[in-house]
Order: structure tokens, then sequence, then C-alpha cells
């Protein structure tokens, strides 16, 4: 079926939203990935999806550059998804900073980082709406709640990455306790 329909019936299914990510060259394909035309795909992409779904986000899973980064975060504005996820390569935070100047969307970022000290500035500077930080990758419970209470404090929502059953168990506890 279309991703229109894909997307219906994952709500359908009790699905709350639907995610999705950047595209990328079809199997078939010995052209590789060119952002651009991947952003423009993309762009079509997320257009069925909001057809088909009132909630939905996406996963940019750092395949784009800044340029095509903001390039596509524009486009899907007026398509108001829940979040934009990983927008770009996260060695170096501050370039976050650049980013929220010119995105409008709401950036969740975190599954790549640690502890506190790896997203502090992102916290504190309001670089991001939601953040992706995991139990597992953060060290463990303790830094984990540690990271959301920071996260409270600056009305950044927690939307925490998907780690297994463990993990997930231990988040449903640990996020039972804060209001994002």
């Amino acid at each position: 079926g279309s991703l229109k329909e894909t997307a219906s019936a994952c709500i359908e299914a009790g699905f709350r939203a639907f995610r999705t990510s950047v595209a990328g060259p079809g199997n078939d394909s010995d052209e590789g990935f060119v952002s651009q035309r991947m952003v423009n795909e993309t762009y079509r992409r997320c257009q069925e999806i909001r057809e088909g779904v009132g909630d939905w986000a996406i996963d940019y899973h750092t395949r784009l550059d800044v340029a095509d980064a903001v390039r596509l975060s524009s486009l899907i504005e007026d398509l108001t998804p829940y979040f934009v996820e990983d927008l770009i390569r996260s060695e170096n935070v501050g370039v976050y900073k650049t980013i929220r100047e010119k995105v409008n969307v709401p950036i969740a970022v975190g599954e790549h980082f640690g502890d506190r000290w790896d997203v502090n500035e992102l916290i504190e500077n309001d670089w991001m709406d939601y953040s992706r930080v995991s139990i597992p990758n953060s060290g463990g419970i303790t830094e984990f709640m540690k990271i959301a209470a920071l996260c409270e404090t600056h009305y950044i929502g927690l939307t925490p990455h998907f780690t297994g059953p463990i993990g997930e168990a231990a988040l449903v506890h640990c996020c039972g306790g804060f209001s994002g």
C-alpha cells in the first residue's frame, strides 16, 4: 500500500503517531545518496504521510548537512510534524544554535549523547524541544533522571529513545515522575 495507507493503518492499530525517516536511494539504484534529491523525495513522502495521519514525526538519522536539514525542515513546516529528530551529525552540539535560528519545527535530539554534560548546552540554550536521551546511553537511571530534571526546568519534552524491553520498562517508571 501507499505511505498514506500505512500511516493510517498504524494509527488505526492504536499507535499515537507515525514516525518516518529521510528517504534513501532504492535498492536497485547505483546512484548513491544525493541529498538534494533525497530531500525532495522525503518532502513528497511526508506530504503523503500527513494525508494519512494527524500526528507524525521524522528522524533525519544525521544523514543531511546543515543546509539540507534546514531546507527539509522548511519544506515540511506546513505539514506540522510533531518533531524532526537528529537533523545533523552530533559531534558538535553548538551547531544546533545555527539550526535553531533557521528551523521553525520542533527539534528532537539526544539518542547519540550520553551524560548531562553531553546535552547541557542543548538544554540550557533551548536548542531542542524534545530530549531523545536514553537510559543506557546516559549511563543509567540516575543520570537519566538528572537530564530529565534539567529538561523539565527548561520546558523541554521527554521522548526518550527506545532501547529494548528492559530499557523501556525502566523508562515507564522514570518518565512517570516528570510532566514532559
